[in-house]
């Protein structure tokens, strides 16, 4: 994986047009003070939705490399 400064800002440059939102929730916060993970403790919500999808889109990228 490359860490040439240019490619770094290509990359965050397109991410920022694409990248789905991920919605404030009271859940996030109550997880994060319990050291739980939002797939801990509600797999299905739509914060976990989202960050799933932010997950694959991610995955795609390091696949396409």
């Amino acid at each position: 994986m490359t860490t040439d400064p240019s490619y770094v800002d290509f990359v965050l440059e397109q991410l920022e047009s694409v990248l789905p939102a991920i919605h404030r929730s009271e859940l996030l916060k109550t997880c994060s003070q319990a050291g739980w993970t939002i797939f801990e403790t509600d797999p299905l919500c739509r914060a976990a939705k989202e960050y799933l999808a932010l997950v694959r889109i991610i995955q795609r990228i390091n696949e396409g490399k």
